[in-house]
């Protein structure tokens, strides 16, 4: 009898060892191997990588008055446009998104508004400026990303060269007709200078056309536009682009010529809306028209290419008289 309840104590200790040690197994699966793949649908965040394929930029030259609230006291800013390849990746999969100059770098996003996943971009309209000041750097810069799973990116190293050139000339910095005090240091070079816009710029509702005059005093300034806003300082329309890049044909239904040589020598804009020489934002028309501002930007260094330009100058908005 002994034996039997000792054959019966060995044989429930077996079974209960083979019970405990399935439990056991059945535990430690990982949710993606136990579900087939995980959320993701095949594939593990920790696998995620991406190389950055090319760098885009636009430097800015925009007078204070520009702004409706909370102006800056800068006046140049940089935008900054990174494109990638590789896997798919989300926001939350970016540790840190850096570009670093010799002595600082920018965070290239600063919201969830310069993620651009669908079209694999970084970066956007975000308006860097340089330690509130009238310049911001040229020369060499380096773009950085780290994925949240450890992965570095290669570093993609590019020059970022003088306004209306494609390399630096031995310059470090760009400077705004803001700068002070003049002259500059010897490796600073202008920025894309800003229109002067003269008097009598007038808009009639009843031929739907507006007319301004400007002048510029810069020869770097190869194209422009006119930007359209309402009241309130919305952006509501703008024009097409005085010249065409690729041909480097002025519209001459636009605009007379484009003198950059400074006063006295004028331009004039004549923008027909019966012409359809407005591009309206949804549900815009011509009666929403109160203030206006032109662009100006370089290019000539890209002559025969398709809207390629490194910096563009902004006036200040601008209402038309009743």
């Amino acid at each position: 009898m002994k034996k039997k309840k000792t054959y019966k104590k060995i044989l429930f200790c077996i079974i209960s060892f083979i019970f405990l040690t399935f439990l056991i197994l059945l535990a430690c699966q990982s949710p993606e191997t136990s579900s087939g793949g995980g959320s993701s649908g095949g594939g593990d965040d920790d696998d995620l990588e991406i190389t950055i394929t090319r760098v885009g930029w636009v430097i800015e030259n925009i007078p204070t008055t520009f702004w409706t609230s909370n102006a800056p006291s800068s006046t140049c800013f940089y935008n900054w446009f990174v494109y990638y390849e590789g896997d798919d990746i989300s926001l939350s999969d970016i540790q840190s998104a850096r570009i670093y100059t010799t002595n600082g770098y920018w965070n290239l996003i600063p919201t969830s508004n310069f993620f651009d996943g669908t079209n694999k971009m970084i970066g956007g309209w975000a308006r860097n400026c340089w330690k509130d000041d009238h310049i911001v750097p040229i020369g060499a810069f380096r773009v950085e990303i780290v994925l949240t799973n450890g992965y570095t990116a290669p570093p993609y190293n590019t020059t970022f060269p003088a306004p209306g050139d494609t390399v630096t000339n031995g310059n470090n910095y760009v400077y705004t007709e803001d700068y002070t005090p003049l002259p500059a240091p010897s490796d600073y070079t202008p920025m894309i200078k800003r229109a002067t816009i003269l008097p009598g710029y007038t808009i009639d509702d009843t031929t739907k056309e507006i007319t301004i005059e400007f002048n510029v005093d810069d020869t770097l300034v190869y194209n422009g536009l006119v930007c359209l806003f309402d009241s309130s300082g919305y952006e509501i329309g703008y024009t097409g682009y005085f010249r065409n890049f690729e041909t480097g044909d002025l519209d001459t239904a636009l605009i007379d010529q484009l003198n950059n040589t400074g006063a006295p020598n004028t331009n004039t804009i004549n923008i027909s809306d019966i012409d359809n020489e407005i591009n309206y934002h949804t549900g815009k028309t011509f009666n929403d028209i109160d203030e206006f501002m032109i662009i100006l930007t370089d290019g000539k260094q890209y002559e025969f290419q398709s809207a390629s330009y490194d910096c563009r100058s902004f006036t200040e908005r601008t209402t038309f008289t009743p």
